[in-house]
């Protein structure tokens, strides 16, 4: 009996440093937005031969969502082996009918990216674009498929090479068809919510800093430096600034 005792301490002491080293830990997040009415436009899609101006009568009226185009990422800090390697599976970015599902789309450096023509779960059956990268086409699995028609149910792998380097994906004649590629180096980043709010699960414990990258660029004024323990949930909160200034990116 006293050996099955010090078998079943030994156990559970064992299941305990298991259960300590596994438990998850994470950052639960909130992006606020500033007042609307001191809330900018969104990013221009696209220009006509006149350049927009504010409408006098929404001067002060709340304007887009912005959050489709921003996504929050950790940096400064040491990832682990698991944060840096691509999943098996790829994951899908989706056209849906005359637009992309987002106006940005973060992916880790590596991961396979399945750009995925849904036009026919819509009522835009007859959609077929011809999705180009002007200077990126090597983001293509095929470069050659740069450009050419994506049917409906249609397919196509990328790759993003780089980290930090937004690359642009549109369409060759519609100028609104068109989504931002921006690499990441690790899993930890986080695609917010319609209503601002994201999580990043199993961080390392560390000092990290927390970036908004919107549009092309890092989103200035909103890092903040976050100290993620061990174990348990971190919660942070983003304010994004009135100006929304952008500095673009060129892979820092």
């Amino acid at each position: 009996m006293g050996y099955l005792l010090i078998g079943a301490t030994a156990l559970v002491v064992s299941l305990s440093a298991t259960q300590a080293l596994a438990a998850p830990n994470k950052i639960s997040g909130q992006l606020v937005l500033p007042s609307a009415g001191k809330r900018p436009s969104p990013p221009e899609r696209s220009r006509g031969y006149v350049q927009r101006v504010p409408h006098p009568l929404v001067a002060n009226k709340p304007v887009e969502n912005p959050f489709p185009a921003m996504f929050v990422v950790l940096t400064g800090g040491t990832p682990d082996e698991a944060g840096t390697k691509p999943n098996r599976r790829p994951v899908d970015l989706l056209l849906i009918g005359h637009r992309f599902e987002r106006l940005v789309y973060p992916a880790l450096v590596g991961q396979m990216v399945l750009l995925k023509n849904v036009s026919t779960k819509t009522g835009n059956k007859g959609v077929t674009p011809r999705i180009d990268a002007p200077g990126h086409r090597n983001v293509f699995d095929s470069p050659s498929d740069a450009g050419n028609p994506l049917n409906p149910n249609g397919e196509r792998e990328l790759a993003v090479k780089e980290a930090f380097v937004p690359i642009e994906l549109r369409d060759r004649e519609l100028a609104h068809m068109r989504t931002i590629l921006v690499g990441v180096p690790h899993k930890y980043f986080a695609i917010p919510g319609k209503n601002g709010k994201f999580e990043i699960a199993n961080v390392p414990a560390g000092s990290w800093t927390a970036r908004v990258w919107y549009d092309n660029g890092w989103l200035e004024g909103a890092d903040t430096v976050v100290e993620v323990p061990a174990r348990g949930v971190k919660n942070i909160k983003l304010t994004i600034p009135p100006g929304m200034t952008v500095k673009p990116a060129t892979g820092n």
